[in-house]
C-alpha cells in the first residue's frame, strides 16, 4: 500500500538504480568523491603557487620602478641644479653679500675694500651706494683677481672671502654623490 502512494512522486536516487534494482555498492562513489576532493586541493595548491610567484614578481618589478624613478629624479634634479645655480648666483650673489656683510664687519672700521671681477663688482658697487651705513666706509674694487663669484672683503687686520664658487661646486659633488 505504501509503495502506491509513493509511486507518483519524483525520484532522487535514480541514478543508484538500473532497471529497477539497486546497486548498494557504496565504495565506487566514495572513491570518485575523493578523488574530486584530491584533484580540487591540488589544483587550489597549483593556483596558489602561482599566484605567490606572481605577487613576488611584482614586488620586484615594484622595487625596480622606484629604484630607476628615484634614479632618474636625482639624475634630473642634478641637470636642473646645474644649470639653475650658475644663473641665481649671477642674479642674487651681490644681494647675498650685501645681506650679510653689515653683520660680518666691525663696527670700529673706517675703510673697507670689497674685491670682485667687473661682473660681480658693479651690482656690489651699486648696494653698497643704496646703503646708508655702507655707503661712506667701503671701496667696491674691480679686480679680477678672487676669481668668478668671489668676493674678497678687506679692513686691514682681518676680512671675510666669500667663495661662492667653491660653494657651488661642494653642492654639486653632494648632490650627485646622493
Amino acid at each position: 500500500m505504501s509503495d502506491s502512494i509513493f509511486a507518483n512522486l519524483p525520484r532522487f536516487d535514480e541514478h543508484a538504480y538500473a532497471n529497477g534494482i539497486a546497486h548498494v555498492s557504496g565504495d565506487d562513489s566514495e572513491a570518485s568523491d575523493a578523488e574530486t576532493v584530491e584533484t580540487a586541493e591540488e589544483t587550489f595548491q597549483r593556483k596558489l603557487a602561482m599566484l605567490e610567484q606572481t605577487l613576488s614578481s611584482l614586488a620586484g618589478l615594484s622595487d625596480q620602478l622606484q629604484e630607476e624613478a628615484g634614479s632618474r629624479a636625482r639624475a634630473d634634479l642634478t641637470a636642473l641644479a646645474e644649470k639653475l645655480f650658475p644663473k641665481l648666483t649671477e642674479a642674487f650673489l651681490a644681494e647675498e653679500i650685501m645681506r650679510h656683510l653689515p653683520d660680518l664687519l666691525p663696527a670700529s672700521r673706517a675703510s673697507i675694500d670689497i674685491r670682485a671681477e667687473p661682473e660681480l663688482a658693479e651690482p656690489l658697487q651699486a648696494l653698497v651706494e643704496q646703503s646708508n651705513r655702507l655707503a661712506g666706509v667701503c671701496n667696491v674694487i674691480t679686480d679680477e683677481a678672487p676669481g668668478p663669484n668671489r668676493a674678497t672683503v678687506s679692513w686691514g687686520d682681518g676680512g671675510i672671502d666669500f667663495d661662492f664658487e667653491s660653494l657651488l661646486e661642494a653642492c654639486m659633488r653632494r648632490l650627485k654623490a646622493a
